[in-house]
């Protein structure tokens, strides 16, 4: 059955609708990551994981290319004991380890300036009080760091990191978990360049409903998100995990 495009976006809207209540992905910028434990002591990383954090233009004399100091790591404030999400006790020394990543990216330590950017690397984050926001930073300087990207590069990248007690606690490592970094000043689907992933998107997107093929330079105005050559329920539900994402452009 094909849709109309007048049910497709009447349609899509309501998917949207119940996707952006219950989900929210947003476009992240002043989050923390809690750092808490389980009952039989097992470190946990909560919070905002599963939203792309920005990275923003950076020139300095330490730095090139683009960073942000968001997210954070702070210890959880408020225990959940029914979910299993307790506090750190006294006498925790928290790290967090870098266990892969893409090239380019690393993570400064505003206490040291330590980088970490290799599997086994580990940064040190405090005690039980801690709360730090180490400079994540993407680099384009081949000269400068390790590894770089090309000045002109615009997309996402990713590292995977767990946490490690090494104080008298004796807490078992975090499962690992994955953050996404991105320096695209437009969020995924926003076909109309606004900064704002809406309606007027869906609106441009039920145009292209079924286009094909799309291996153009403009891949169907945008509308073939995932590049295979057409604009499908695939090209939809990244529009729906992405709806009211605010870009990394968008004026403060």
């Amino acid at each position: 059955m094909r849709l109309s495009k007048a049910w497709l976006f009447i349609g899509s809207y309501a998917l949207l609708g119940i996707w952006a209540t219950g989900a929210g992905y947003l476009w992240a910028h002043g989050f923390t990551i809690d750092v808490g434990r389980t009952a039989d002591g097992k470190l946990l990383a909560l919070g905002t994981l599963e939203d792309e954090y920005c990275l923003f233009p950076v020139t300095s004399q330490f730095f090139s290319g683009w960073g942000d100091d968001d997210p954070s790591f702070t210890p959880l404030a408020i225990e959940d004991p029914n979910d299993d999400r307790l506090r750190l006790q006294a006498g925790v020394s928290m790290y967090v380890e870098w266990i892969n990543g893409d090239a380019g990216l690393q993570i400064v330590s505003p206490l040291n300036g330590q980088a970490v950017n290799d599997p086994g690397e580990q940064m040190g984050l405090g005690g039980a009080s801690f709360h730090l926001h180490p400079i994540w930073h993407l680099n384009d300087d081949p000269q400068a760091w390790e590894t770089s990207v090309d000045p002109n590069w615009v997309g996402r990248v990713s590292v995977t990191l767990r946490l490690l007690d090494r104080g008298s606690t004796g807490y078992t490592p975090s499962e690992p978990f994955t953050l996404i970094f991105t320096n695209d000043p437009y969020p995924v689907g926003d076909l109309d360049q606004s900064y704002l992933t809406e309606m007027p998107d869906l609106a441009i997107f039920s145009q292209m409903w079924l286009r094909e093929p799309c291996g153009d330079s403009s891949w169907c105005d945008g509308a073939d998100l995932n590049r295979d050559g057409r604009v499908d329920g695939v090209d939809l539900v990244s529009i729906a995990m992405h709806w009211l994402a605010i870009g990394c452009g968008a004026p403060n």
